[in-house]
């Protein structure tokens, strides 16, 4: 299977990223499926809504990728997907490691990374302090309260 998406995210090796890219829909497709990967875990909101989580365990040698179905949480009209990755470098779990902080979707090439997707890197987010303090099944990322618009 060939992949069209690409890596995308800069030179940042850790921190909190957040990657965004508007479509327009004139129907909802039935199903979207879509291969998504972070370096290192991502949340993929659709609107503001978390649509999923991930990527699960691995290593460099076995990087772990979903198969997410984005129709769902789509509607006709103007969508805008997003995704805020983060990589906490040491600071993560051993299964989390990783070597940059990255992003890639594929899938449809409406939403390819390979395509026009804004990245804004958010230095003033934390990192090591959260993942000590909630364990290595945790999504953290965040000011608290975390809030994320995305629109």
């Amino acid at each position: 299977m060939a992949w069209r998406g690409s890596w995308i995210g800069g030179d940042e090796e850790t921190g909190v990223a957040i990657f965004r890219r508007t479509i327009t829909l004139d129907a909802v497709p039935e199903s979207l499926e879509l291969r998504v990967s972070a370096d290192r875990r991502y949340k993929l909101l659709v609107d503001g809504r978390v649509a999923a989580l991930g990527p699960g365990a691995g290593d460099l040698e076995s990087w772990p990728y979903d198969t997410v179905d984005l129709a769902p949480a789509l509607a006709v009209g103007t969508n805008v997907v997003a995704a805020i990755v983060r990589n906490a470098g040491d600071a993560g779990p051993w299964h989390e490691s990783g070597h940059r902080l990255a992003f890639l979707l594929d899938g449809d090439p409406r939403l390819d990374t390979s395509g026009d997707w804004e990245v804004a890197h958010l230095p003033e987010w934390r990192l090591g302090e959260a993942h000590r303090a909630l364990g290595p099944n945790a999504f953290f990322v965040g000011h608290s309260p975390e809030t994320f618009h995305a629109t």
